[in-house]
């Protein structure tokens, strides 16, 4: 009787054995797949994948909306990117078009999670650099250049002109499409010959002999002489090569100089746009447009 109560204790001690074992080894498996560390035991943390640790890099030296879509390369640091991908849309018809990147990714250990969106600039016919919006959002609704130009004129009580050489009036057509435009709008001089140039708007001659029509000596003249000629507070100014011909290796086809001017000084800007000449046009007004509203903003504290 002795010996059979010791048989099915040990029978029975054998058994409690074998439970806390499998009860072992499936607790140390649900560890592992709750994702424990190896070393520490201790669950890994997940982290939230945040717009910050996103990176971009945009490689394509040209942009055009109608060739081709910017070609926009999407990192997360070191983890693996299951999923990216961008849209671009436009701020207005010519310039500036935004790309919002959306990525979701994870690390080999599975400790990254979520997605996140990322927004960037693309300046059209630049080399451009990934940046924050900056002051290239010239406005939340649907609105124009002009339109936003207008209304800063109008509440600082500033007028305007333009003189106009590659663009041909399409910068004044453009600013007397706003209704009310009279009230800041004084005209403009389209000064498509050079005889133009020196002989109404001022330009020295010795300029254009030295440096050329289409060059930031001359576009400046051009800027300074409407304003002195219409008595307006404010003067841009164009002068480039739209195309198909005309252009050489130093000075390209899409080749624009721009000029502000105010009473407060005169500054050009050099852009170039490889498209048709229809194209070319349309964007060097829109490009001369947003250099007038960047000038106004900084000199008005709009």
């Amino acid at each position: 009787m002795m010996r059979k109560s010791k048989r099915l204790v040990s029978v029975f001690m054998i058994m409690i054995s074998l439970v806390c074992a499998i009860g072992m080894f499936a607790g140390c498996k649900k560890s592992k797949a709750d994702g424990d560390d190896d070393k520490t035991g201790k669950p890994a943390v997940a982290v939230e994948l945040t717009a910050e640790m996103i990176t971009l890099e945009y490689s394509t030296a040209f942009y055009d909306r109608n060739e081709k879509k910017p070609d926009v390369t999407i990192k997360v640091g070191e983890y693996v990117v299951e999923k990216s991908e961008y849209t671009v849309s436009y701020s207005n018809n010519i310039e500036i078009g935004t790309a919002t990147a959306t990525v979701s990714a994870k690390e080999g250990s599975g400790v990254l999670k979520g997605s996140a969106s990322k927004n960037f600039t693309i300046l059209i016919g630049q080399l451009a650099e990934i940046e924050p919006m900056g002051d290239a959002l010239y406005s939340e609704q649907d609105d124009t250049l002009q339109e936003c130009i207008g209304r800063m004129l109008v509440a600082n009580g500033k007028t305007l002109s333009a003189a106009e050489s590659c663009t041909g009036g399409t910068i004044s057509a453009l600013l007397t499409g706003v209704p009310g435009s009279s009230e800041y709008y004084l005209g403009s001089v389209t000064s498509y010959a050079n005889s133009v140039k020196t002989g109404v708007l001022g330009v020295d001659p010795e300029i254009i002999a030295k440096y050329g029509a289409v060059s930031s000596e001359c576009v400046a003249q051009m800027a300074e002489g409407v304003r002195k000629l219409t008595g307006s507070d404010f003067a841009v100014a164009t002068s480039g090569i739209a195309g198909p011909g005309g252009g050489s290796d130093e000075k390209p086809v899409g080749l624009v100089w721009i000029a502000v001017s105010s009473e407060k000084g005169t500054e050009t800007r050099k852009m170039v746009f490889r498209v048709d000449r229809k194209r070319n046009i349309e964007r060097f007004a829109s490009s001369a447009l947003d250099t007038l509203r960047r000038k106004l903003i900084n000199e008005l504290n709009y």
